[in-house]
């Protein structure tokens, strides 16, 4: 059981190592923990605030603020395009923004970065559903009609005077 825990932890620490930041290509650098705090806080804090992200009241100015009083970091390393953190920062609130489709699946999605929203059965299956809802109601016609049937045709029929 030791090998197989040292082998997941060297896999673990293989996708760390892959793992970039920053604006991407030659200026890619490996994440740090900043990186990773970064990450975490802005989703406690989106997800504490989900009805204004999803309204678009959360601006970039105010997680910024926020950011800089958890975690200490200087505004000027959360600015897009020159601080060091702008871009963990951005590709984030993208990121969070794409996978709850700006807030409209429910506020589990702000943390699960493969979260795929719920299928809504009925609206996927509606042809299908209404399909056999026409058959059980043609049925059900079909077994009421027969029972009236059975009824007049086993009743006591009445002489004429």
């Amino acid at each position: 059981m030791g090998d197989a825990a040292a082998t997941e932890e060297t896999a673990v620490e293989a996708v760390a190592a892959e793992r970039t930041c920053g604006p991407g290509g030659d200026e890619a650098r490996p994440c740090d923990d900043t990186d990773d705090a970064i990450i975490e806080t802005l989703r406690v804090y989106i997800a504490a605030d989900y009805e204004k992200f999803g309204a678009s009241e959360l601006t970039f100015r105010t997680l910024k603020g926020h950011l800089v009083s958890k975690l200490g970091v200087e505004y000027e390393s959360l600015a897009l395009g020159t601080g060091r953190y702008g871009d963990t920062l951005d590709d984030e609130v993208d990121a969070i923004a794409v996978r709850c489709d700006g807030g409209a699946h429910p506020v589990a999605c702000v943390f699960l970065p493969d979260y795929v929203p719920p299928v809504d059965l009925l609206e996927k299956y509606k042809p299908q559903l209404a399909a056999g809802a026409a058959l059980l109601a043609g049925a059900l016609l079909l077994k009421t009609a027969r029972s009236v049937l059975r009824r007049r045709s086993s009743a006591p029929k009445v002489k004429e005077r």
